[in-house]
């Protein structure tokens, strides 16, 4: 499980959607924040439902999914998926 960083008040959109827009995004190629926001929001019902998130929920905007992919420590994100630590001299 990943700790949501996030300050309690204001939260609309749970850090596990929000982490699985983003990584559809990235498999299907997005490169920038603005374009998983973009595919985000260019989902189907049937394919949010498929990836387990209620269509009847609003869409995150750029900014959350921004503000909450910023606040994530990276090392303990790696550490979390069985990555491991980065070593960028090996």
């Amino acid at each position: 499980m990943v700790p949501d960083p996030r300050d309690r008040r204001g939260r609309r959109h749970r850090l596990d959607v929000l982490l699985v827009l983003a990584a559809v995004g990235v498999l299907a190629g997005c490169g920038t924040l603005l374009a998983i926001w973009e595919h985000a929001r260019d989902l189907t019902e049937s394919q949010l439902q498929d990836l387990g998130i209620s269509p009847d929920r609003p869409m995150a905007s750029e900014s959350t999914i921004r503000r909450a992919l910023a606040a994530l420590d990276p090392e303990d994100f790696d550490v979390r998926l069985g990555l491991g630590p980065v070593c960028w001299t090996c």
